[in-house]
């Protein structure tokens, strides 16, 4: 008769999750960190204010990078606009258009991608949030905006990242859910792409899922995991890759 044992845990918590990242950034000489989404919406100080207490904290954790979620246009667009343009470190997302009316599509809100220059190195981070924010939510949250499937655009920029600014390494940024990032990971059209470092249903995938064309990895949620990627290279190219899926827990920290 099989048996199952319930194990609860006290993880979470900005200052556990600040001072536990503080630590493993200092046993590297090298590291970048990144946020893939859902950075203001969830606990009442938030929709007490809006996001707006959240944007003090978000940049005392030094991120490097952020990609929006579908809940950031929870208070709408212009305060999207503004609570990521609050934040210190770059954003990108390839397939959030400004909606010019009737359909048409105009500028991308964010850049598509980011560009890690590193020890004569290029690591490319290029983002996707899910286009199916205006149906799974009030599409009202997201009006202005206009959303499209990441196979519309991602064959293009991987091309540019990996034959235009020559880098050795390319990552997707995704908060499209495991399903559709894994997905993906098999579309040719990610030919190209070496990770998918996934969010939004937030899966502890401990050891990356190899897709035909990239692997996809998710860390989690609520600032419970962090998940570490290892990179070395030789001569301008990746060697090895490790992946590990690290626990933050508060009474270790």
């Amino acid at each position: 008769m099989g048996e199952w044992r319930v194990c609860f845990q006290k993880s979470w918590g900005y200052a556990n999750l600040h001072t536990f990242i503080q630590q493993e950034r200092a046993k590297v000489e090298n590291s970048f960190l990144i946020d893939t989404g859902d950075m203001f919406q969830g606990s009442m100080l938030s929709v007490k204010t809006e996001g707006e207490a959240m944007v003090p904290i978000l940049n005392a954790m030094s991120y490097d990078l952020y990609l929006p979620g579908n809940w950031e246009v929870v208070y709408y667009k212009k305060s999207m606009q503004d609570l990521l343009g609050s934040l210190n470190a770059p954003k990108v997302c390839a397939n959030m258009y400004h909606d010019l009316g009737n359909g048409q599509k105009g500028e991308l809100i964010f850049p598509p991608y980011y560009i890690w220059r590193v020890n004569g190195v290029k690591i490319g981070f290029l983002g996707y949030n899910d286009h199916l924010v205006p149906n799974r939510q009030s599409p009202n949250y997201s009006e202005g905006i206009i959303f499209t499937k990441p196979e519309e655009n991602v064959a293009h920029y991987v091309d540019v990242l990996k034959n235009q600014e020559k880098c050795a390494f390319v990552a997707i940024v995704s908060h499209i859910g495991l399903s559709q990032e894994i997905a993906l990971a098999n579309n040719p059209a990610a030919e190209g792409v070496d990770y998918i470092l996934g969010a939004d249903t937030h899966e502890r995938v401990r050891k990356p899922i190899q897709g035909k064309f990239a692997k996809v990895v998710q860390p989690g949620a609520f600032g419970s995991f962090l998940g570490k990627l290892e990179l070395t290279f030789e001569k301008g190219k990746v060697v090895n890759d490790s992946y590990e899926l690290m626990d933050v827990l508060s009474d270790e920290i």
